[in-house]
């Protein structure tokens, strides 16, 4: 799967923004299917790699996104924020 292979990616360079794009833009269309779980689990990859808030409020704000795609990187925002406190 693109999604387990880019978080294995990540794990191994966490700072490289151009596979957090990548992860992120994976996560939405998995949004999208509804795979919450898969989801949640590459967006905490994300967040431990320390992705840059500011890309995944872009990714929220997506007019092509679903309902139920926003709220679950909205989750995602208040799981990176829980973790920055």
């Amino acid at each position: 799967m693109i999604r387990k292979a880019a978080v294995d990616a990540l794990k191994a360079t966490p700072g490289d923004v151009g596979l957090q794009k990548t992860l992120l833009g994976v996560l939405l269309q998995e949004a999208q299917s509804g795979r919450d779980s898969e989801v949640l689990e590459a967006g905490d990859a994300l967040i431990a790699a320390g992705v840059d808030p500011t890309l995944l409020e872009q990714a929220a704000g997506a007019e092509r996104s679903s309902i139920a795609a926003k709220e679950l990187l909205e989750e995602l925002m208040v799981r990176q924020r829980d973790a920055a406190a």
